[in-house]
């Protein structure tokens, strides 16, 4: 292929079963291509029968990946890069190769370990022409060494990453129950615009990120922090709860008129479900705040485990003392410490570069409204 001529692209093939299945991403469905950051996918070009030989490593070549409503180079959601003899490992690179008969061209693109996350489209550049070859949704990847979110046991990452199905563990120090839950993170899923009500649970959880207010005041800085999982478990840590924004659930303890009580469910894909048709879902309590946590961190791909604990003290004042205050009859005096049954939160697993690699792994988020953190009802340690 001369310099001058252009790759005539009759129609391009994202193998989506086999990405999928490379990536871990299979049960999310067959309908779109789901990968997982830092490493290689491949898409397959169809060629014109009067397409000329090509040459790997030509720079008239170039392929665009952007996220976002108004991706930008200096945000990093929008990269641009040309087929190189192989891809690497470190930022946004791609390879091509073509068949024997020169029809097709497999394209192997791997995408940066820090890139955002969310869905991207992929537009191939030449000549002046543009070409959209598609879109795919990309993900944390505790598979890939250089992803934050690493975790180097497979079966770790199948417990935290993978399962859909587990215990929440609630009651007494002396009287523990768990309670089977369905996290349902892996659902089948539909694209968005076509219907919410059919389930779409990774697109719900995007959509969560959409909806929070730092996406609303600043999308463009919101999209490109979606590189770091410190700050989208910040964002779900506070979405979860409704109480600073339209999030997923209602907490009530006392009256559950008017909604479902918080020990009638039985998994997250319900609540989201409702939530993303009709909002605030009532009601929820410290375990399903937490459960539901759990499963859109996971399904965003970032390893996530849901903790109980039992005899739980709640420091209002945070002085490190759990204080008791009565009156001169001997009455206590409410609206100070209190010490609950059990509370359960969520762990998260990644580095965390702002405070040292000696803080690397799990690391403790809230997302039951009773603390707030950053101006909004949401706790990251």
């Amino acid at each position: 292929m001369s310099q001058e001529a252009a790759l005539d692209i009759e129609r391009c093939n994202l193998d989506i079963k086999s990405n999928n299945s490379s990536h871990h991403t299979e049960l999310f469905g067959g309908e779109r291509l789901i990968v997982r950051r830092g490493q290689p996918f491949s898409i397959i070009l169809h060629l014109s029968p009067s397409i000329r030989e090509l040459r790997v490593g030509e720079t008239n070549l170039t392929f665009v990946v952007e996220t976002g409503k108004l991706p930008r180079k200096e945000s990093d959601t929008k990269v641009t890069f040309i087929p190189q003899e192989s891809t690497t490992d470190t930022e946004w690179s791609a390879s091509a190769t073509r068949d024997a008969s020169g029809r097709t061209v497999t394209v192997s693109i791997s995408s940066s370990p820090k890139a955002p996350i969310g869905v991207y489209t992929v537009t191939l550049e030449q000549l002046g022409q543009k070409t959209s070859l598609g879109q795919f949704t990309l993900l944390f990847n505790a598979w890939c060494p250089q992803d934050a979110v690493y975790m180097p046991s497979e079966e770790k990452r199948k417990e935290y990453v993978l399962a859909q199905h587990g215990l929440v563990y609630r009651g007494t120090h002396k009287r523990i129950k768990g309670k089977p839950w369905n996290f349902g993170q892996l659902l089948a899923t539909p694209l968005l615009a076509c219907s919410l009500n059919q389930g779409g649970i990774l697109d719900i959880c995007l959509k969560i990120l959409d909806d929070n207010p730092k996406f609303v005041s600043d999308a463009d800085k919101d999209i490109s922090a979606r590189r770091n999982p410190i700050y989208v478990t910040r964002v779900l840590s506070a979405m979860i709860n409704s109480n600073d924004d339209l999030g997923v659930l209602v907490g009530e303890w006392e009256n559950f008129s008017g909604g479902t009580h918080p020990g009638l469910w039985m998994g997250s894909g319900e609540i989201l479900r409702q939530w993303a048709e009709s909002g605030p879902v009532h009601y929820g309590q410290c375990w399903i705040f937490a459960a539901v946590a759990c499963t859109v961190s996971r399904a965003l791909g970032i390893p996530c485990r849901v903790v109980t604990n039992f005899g739980s003290a709640h420091d209002t004042d945070a002085n490190l003392v759990i204080e008791r205050f009565y009156d001169e009859n001997g009455d206590r005096i409410s609206g100070y410490d209190s010490i609950w049954n059990f509370h359960v939160w969520v762990d998260s697993w990644m580095t965390r570069p702002d405070l040292g690699s000696v803080f690397d792994g799990w690391q403790t988020s809230d997302p039951t409204p009773q603390e707030t953190s950053d101006g909004n009802k949401n706790l990251l340690s």
